[in-house]
């Protein structure tokens, strides 16, 4: 069985030979250093999560509604504050750009997160060149974003490697 260490691994140890204890009892941190661990451990080794006690199922329903929700208040926002109205196509490719930031990040939230500010700063750039009249067709300053994500992407094809038990349903056993 493959060895999985969380991220606060280098913190002292809370020693439990039970492994139905926990993560809490096993890493001996805080909850939020725990939670960021098992968050982790789900997608990339279930097989491990299972071993130490975690409900794998749980975990993944949880982050799927919670994923759900969010990307719901996302869409309210978009539709409500960012444009004040629903259109068709209104997103423009976003959703693209934001699977990209994931595998930009290579599936880690902090990744993600700093790629994602990566791309709202391109998608902020052309916006304020347009504003300070940059002699330069709009069109060009409005393909600013996709044009970077599309490098991006092309330049972490081979090294961003999705989770192991990503799109797998989990069976017990």
């Amino acid at each position: 069985m493959p060895a999985f260490t969380p991220r606060c691994a280098n913190q002292p140890r809370v020693i439990s030979k039970a492994k139905s204890a926990g993560a809490e009892a096993q890493c001996g941190c805080s909850l939020c250093g725990c939670m960021s661990a098992i968050l982790m451990i789900v997608p990339f080794a279930s097989t491990n999560a299972t071993d130490r006690g975690i409900n794998v199922f749980f975990m993944r329903y949880s982050n799927v509604i919670i994923s759900g929700a969010l990307a719901g208040l996302g869409g309210a926002y978009f539709t409500l504050q960012q444009i004040g109205n629903f259109l068709p196509n209104m997103t423009g490719g976003r959703g693209f750009i934001a699977l990209a930031a994931m595998i930009f990040g290579r599936w880690t939230p902090v990744g993600a997160f700093l790629a994602s500010l990566l791309f709202a700063g391109a998608d902020a750039l052309s916006g304020r060149l347009q504003i300070y009249g940059v002699h330069v067709p709009y069109q060009i300053l409005g393909m600013l974003p996709y044009i970077l994500t599309i490098i991006v992407v092309a330049g972490a094809v081979g090294r961003a490697v999705a989770p192991a038990a990503d799109g797998k349903p989990y069976t017990k056993g």
